[in-house]
Order: C-alpha cells, then sequence, then structure tokens
C-alpha cells in the first residue's frame, strides 16, 4: 500500500526500538509495551494532515513483538472518550495493558487494530 501514495505513520525501526527498551529494562517479552508516537510531526499543518494510518505491516510486527501502538492523536481521542465518559477508567486501562497491535481512536470509539 506505500506504493499507492499513502503516507504512513510508523516505521519498523520504531516498534523495534519499543521492543528493544523493554528489553534492555529486564522485562518479559510479555510485558505490556505502549509506543507512542507524534506522527507526520514536520510536514502537517493540520490535524487532518497529522492523521494518518499504521501501515498494516506494522501493526502486524507490533502484534507478534506485542507492542501497543499509539499516535498522540489516538491518546488525545482516548482521553476525550474517558472526559465525556463515554469509557471508564478501567476500560481505558484494559485497553492499554491488553493486546498489542494499534489502539485506534475516533471521536465515537477506540478500537483495536491487529492487522
Amino acid at each position: 500500500m506505500a506504493g499507492v501514495g499513502y503516507v504512513f505513520s510508523v516505521s519498523r525501526e520504531q516498534v523495534n526500538q519499543a521492543d528493544s527498551h523493554r528489553e534492555r529494562a529486564g522485562l518479559d517479552a510479555t510485558f505490556p509495551s505502549i509506543l507512542i508516537i507524534n506522527t507526520n510531526i514536520k510536514n502537517a499543518r493540520s490535524l487532518d494532515e497529522k492523521d494518518k494510518p499504521v501501515a498494516p505491516d506494522q501493526v502486524r510486527h507490533a502484534k507478534h513483538l506485542g507492542i501497543l501502538v499509539l499516535r498522540t492523536l489516538d491518546l488525545l481521542r482516548l482521553l476525550g472518550l474517558y472526559k465525556r465518559g463515554t469509557i471508564t477508567r478501567d476500560e481505558v486501562l484494559r485497553l492499554l495493558t491488553t493486546g498489542a497491535g494499534w489502539l485506534r481512536v475516533t471521536d465515537e470509539r477506540a478500537q483495536r487494530v491487529e492487522s
């Protein structure tokens, strides 16, 4: 898909680095790990331009390594869902500590993408 003119937001190296940080900290590969990334930081002039998907191959790679990818926009939207009462504190904690892949958050809901 990247060759079709799509701009993706997360690189394989960034996912690998999150895994390396966990390993250097002496934590087991099953320890919940989150990669929070500020997408398209240099080129974006608006939030819409920053709202780029995580490439499916990077989502699969993160899932394989047990890493949860969360774009800064997803994190802010997750906070918005919580503040509006759409999701509870326990739901936020469950979303952040279980599963891997990409936690895609819109203004309406949070959804884990695994491929």
